[in-house]
């Protein structure tokens, strides 16, 4: 019974996970259909990849309280909220570490996890392997996140595997993006949270 009842929630995990993703995939070519594609560079006010401040110099580490997003701290969630390790204010007064604004959306440009999404809702920073986009007002930070998970089978083509999996700055800037008005944009959102939320509920 308890072997059945597990392959009964692996089968609910695995139709939830196929919901949500077939959700994003209708919505966006929905809002496609509507507002047309252009590029990431037309909706964003600023692009900026992390960087990893010395650790020779163990104040910009110590009594960190300064979230300092590495690779590791992707998971399968939207808000990146709590970093595994931190930063110091003296990192960032030194010019060693770069802040990222509370709504900027965070790629894993670098790696074998690249495409890994997230967004902030209070600033960061990151290591080299993230880049993090600020869209302009016209654009929700949900909906952007939403878009880029979308578009990760278009990140992974368009990175260069010479060596290990890597998209610049020039290469996300010139994704592909949908802007439909902001009320399509909350709407979008809402249908695709309805989906999320209930495949959370299938996985806890």
């Amino acid at each position: 019974r308890i072997d059945t009842a597990i392959e009964h929630l692996q089968e609910s995990v695995t139709l939830a996970d196929a919901l949500y993703a077939s959700t994003i995939n209708q919505q966006m070519m929905q809002a496609i259909e509507l507002a047309g594609l252009s590029t990431v560079e037309k909706h964003i006010e600023q692009i900026q990849t992390g960087t990893t401040p010395p650790t020779k110099q163990p104040e910009f580490y110590e009594n960190g309280d300064i979230n300092w997003f590495a690779p590791s701290d992707f998971g399968d969630h939207d808000i990146l909220s709590d970093s595994n390790k931190k930063l110091s204010q003296k990192a960032f007064d030194a010019g060693k570490a770069r802040k990222f604004d509370a709504g900027t959306i965070m790629l894993v440009a670098i790696g074998a996890t690249i495409g890994k999404i997230g967004y902030l809702e209070q600033d960061a920073s990151s290591n080299q392997q993230i880049t993090g986009m600020k869209f302009n007002s016209a654009i929700i930070p949900r909906y952007a996140y939403y878009w880029f998970r979308f578009i990760k089978p278009e990140i992974l083509t368009n990175a260069s595997t010479a060596t290990l999996p890597i998209i610049n700055q020039k290469g996300i800037k010139a994704l592909s993006f949908c802007a439909p008005n902001k009320q399509l944009q909350e709407t979008i959102c809402r249908k695709i949270d309805e989906v999320s939320n209930f495949r959370n509920k299938v996985k806890a």
